[in-house]
């Protein structure tokens, strides 16, 4: 039987059970007590795949982390040796060097870069905003006012803990 299937059999041994009067047998007794079996072992289980799982994904996000640090120690050496090679191509004032395996040049960019000085302010119509929900702010508005703001609502909600 699958884990699914077993409120469904209650509900169906319920049934049982109100048509005899609330009469619990010896037989229905016997069959609550095997679902309910049934269910936690099969619940257990599972919570034991969770685990197992849980674990692997651990175990990935650490070689994630190592693989991340390789990657980043890559990307710094890549973008060292460029900046390199360029200040010393333009010190050189050399804009391409063909060999064999590879050719070398400097090109200008598409898009010009923008600086701001040091100490100066940018003004607002040049900088960009993020939105994004304070929930700590509507939890307070709520224990202040009893109600969460117009358009909102608290909703708690539950999770899945294994021991």
């Amino acid at each position: 039987m699958k884990l699914y299937e077993i409120p469904s059999e209650l509900r169906a041994i319920e049934a049982q059970i109100a048509e005899m009067e609330g009469e619990l047998t010896a037989e229905l007794e016997q069959q609550l007590d095997s679902l309910q079996a049934e269910f936690d072992r099969k619940v257990e289980w599972l919570a034991l795949m969770i685990r197992e799982a849980e674990a692997e994904a651990a175990a990935f996000k650490l070689e994630e982390q190592r693989l991340g640090e390789r990657r980043k120690a890559a990307d710094n050496r890549a973008k060292r040796l460029k900046f390199y090679v360029h200040e010393q191509m333009q010190r050189m004032q050399v804009g391409k060097v063909a060999g064999e395996l590879a050719t070398v040049s400097l090109v200008a960019n598409s898009r010009p870069s923008v600086r701001w000085e040091d100490g100066v302010d940018i003004p607002d119509e040049f900088c960009r905003t993020k939105r994004e929900l304070d929930t700590n702010a509507v939890l307070l508005h709520v224990g202040i006012h009893g109600e969460p703001p117009a358009g909102a609502s608290v909703v708690t909600g539950s999770h899945l803990r294994i021991r």
